[in-house]
C-alpha cells in the first residue's frame, strides 16, 4: 500500500490515497495501490495515470473510482 493521505467516504470506508512530494506535487492512488494521476503544482494542472492533462488545479479526487466499482 502507498503511504500518504487515506481519502474516506462517509462511513469511513477508505477510497484511496494521496501522497505529497516535497516539491509539493501531488500523486493520487487508488485503493489498491495503483497509481490514478498526479497534480503538478509547478503547472497547476492535474494528469490522469498516461500524463494527459485532466484540468487546471487539483482535482485528483475526480480520478478516483467510486467505491462501489472497486469492488467488482
Amino acid at each position: 500500500m502507498p503511504q500518504g493521505t487515506p481519502l474516506k467516504d462517509f462511513y469511513g470506508r477508505v477510497y484511496g490515497y494521496m501522497h505529497e512530494q516535497t516539491n509539493g506535487d501531488i500523486w493520487a492512488y487508488d485503493f489498491y495501490g495503483r497509481m490514478v494521476g498526479k497534480y503538478i503544482k509547478s503547472l497547476d494542472v492535474t494528469r490522469d495515470f498516461y500524463g494527459r492533462n485532466v484540468s487546471t488545479g487539483n482535482t485528483l479526487a475526480a480520478l478516483l473510482p467510486p467505491i462501489e466499482q472497486q469492488n467488482k
